[in-house]
């Protein structure tokens, strides 16, 4: 299967499945208070953390190691080990962090929450075995169906859940019917013998590579979460919940559209990681394509925050502007900064990827965030976030430079170039706001879609035109053989 192919597959698994509970979740603060919204923001934040412990990087480890590397002995072990950290780590949830939390903010709802989403940690270890074993066979296919199928059932049962009652327990209900039944269905298709044994070879062969990237991935987790975690404990439910929705309308989108690069690009890095120029000739095109991909939404939610907070959400989400609109920004500086992170995983390097992001992000992010919020509220933690991340953009593009050769110049013209393409966005913005002193959320909508629409078109020109060329070959073909 090409790489073309494994693209496509990954980005119909990321938009969709992601897609359908973004939209979701959207739609949720229009029923939920920010408060409510701010208590499962809370609860899922120590979730993602849980996730990446039970994982404990066993999936990259897997697919990085050779066509060779991986045998039954290999695949037994590694579903024993997580089998046992999934047990352990739930008892730990149920014991410990559920308390915990609920005293940490100050809310005890949080310790039920947790428990009952902490049940889904059971199926892991079939989902991430499986996840592994499809994604060394490339079957990106399978994968996809699963994830959709999984996001839309856990969609149902929480719009059953929010008929009964809107509070924080339709969010919980979603995550964890989605994680149980992609599990299954991942396990479903891998079908890998039910076995399980501890040998002692292999678990030096898992544990080597797999604590580095475990480590590397909780450090991101960590980093991810702590914002919630620091402003709902700092500034209060309601805070974090609006802070929560401003990450889901800007770095979400942007790890979801990462995700597809990150998902696919691991595999080829991996598979060239001993090539210098086929990985810097990977590394430019998915960091252009991430960024005229990313941009457009970026600046649409940039020019229409007040648009999207106070006319689509509700007056009750106003204060969330100013914070939405920096948030966005700094997903635009993110994402400038390409996938220097699956890279370095890929070639064996995923010891330098957390040395880098202990650096840049962990130890800049946490007083950043705290004297932020303290200073300035959401804003300030939102201007913490943008800054750690313009650093940490820099320095690991540097280091890529040293690793594989200059990639610094082409890193700077995509992103250049991909600002030039929101020209239109920005001309109707200035029109909307010019012609309409306080436009309706309709005109609002009709102009903020054309222009997010031209930018987009603007953005992959080149694409649409290569296609336009294809079709019409393979149409002149056809036509020469039919006369033939």
């Amino acid at each position: 299967m090409s790489l073309r192919k494994d693209t496509l597959w990954t980005s119909a698994d990321i938009l969709v499945s992601s897609g359908l509970a973004f939209a979701f979740r959207l739609l949720l603060a229009r029923w939920l208070s920010p408060v409510d919204y701010g208590i499962a923001a809370m609860v899922l934040a120590t979730w993602t953390i849980l996730q990446v412990i039970n994982e404990f990087g066993l999936t990259a480890t897997l697919i990085q190691k050779g066509r060779d590397g991986v045998d039954q002995n290999l695949i037994e072990t590694t579903f024993a080990l997580s089998t046992i950290l999934s047990f352990v780590l739930l008892l730990f949830s149920v014991l410990i962090v559920a308390p915990l939390s609920a005293q940490y903010y100050h809310v005890p709802q949080v310790s039920w929450l947790t428990v009952i989403l902490s049940l889904g940690l059971i199926a892991a270890p079939f989902g991430t075995l499986s996840s592994a074993l499809l994604y060394r066979e490339r079957r990106f296919k399978e994968i996809a169906a699963v994830r959709v199928a999984a996001t839309l059932a856990g969609i149902i049962v929480a719009a059953a859940a929010l008929i009964r009652e809107a509070d924080a327990w339709v969010v919980v209900y979603q995550a964890l019917a989605t994680q149980m039944l992609s599990a299954i269905g991942l396990y479903y298709y891998a079908r890998w013998p039910l076995r399980w044994q501890l040998d002692r070879a292999a678990i030096r062969q898992i544990t080597g590579f797999s604590t580095l990237v475990f480590l590397n991935d909780m450090m991101v987790s960590f980093a991810g979460s702590l914002p919630i975690v620091v402003v709902g404990r700092m500034l209060g439910a309601a805070e974090a919940g609006m802070f929560a929705v401003a990450v889901l309308l800007t770095d979400t989108m942007r790890r979801s559209m990462m995700a597809i690069l990150n998902r696919v690009m691991f595999v080829h890095y991996s598979m060239n990681q001993s090539t210098h120029a086929a990985l810097r000739k990977d590394y430019k095109s998915t960091q252009y394509f991430n960024c005229r991909a990313t941009f457009p939404l970026m600046v649409f939610v940039i020019l229409f925050a007040p648009a999207i907070c106070t006319r689509f959400l509700g007056p009750q989400w106003n204060e969330m502007s100013a914070t939405l609109r920096i948030l966005a920004f700094s997903v635009m500086i993110h994402a400038a900064g390409g996938t220097t992170s699956t890279l370095y995983k890929a070639i064996g390097k995923p010891g330098l990827d957390l040395i880098l992001f202990l650096l840049t992000s962990v130890f800049l992010i946490v007083p950043g965030i705290i004297i932020g919020a303290s200073l300035a509220g959401l804003i300030g933690a939102a201007l913490a976030i943008l800054g750690t991340k313009a650093v940490s953009v820099v320095i690991r593009q540097i280091m890529l430079d040293r690793m594989i050769g200059g990639t610094s110049l082409d890193v700077a013209a995509a992103a250049m170039k991909a600002v030039a393409f929101q020209a239109p966005m920005v001309v109707l913005w200035l029109i909307s706001t010019s012609i309409v002193s306080q436009p309706l959320w309709l005109w609002d909508l009709i102009l903020g879609t054309l222009g997010l629409g031209l930018s987009m078109a603007l953005s992959f020109h080149a694409e649409s035109a290569q296609l336009v060329r294809q079709l019409r070959e393979r149409i002149s073909a056809g036509s020469q053989s039919v006369g033939s």
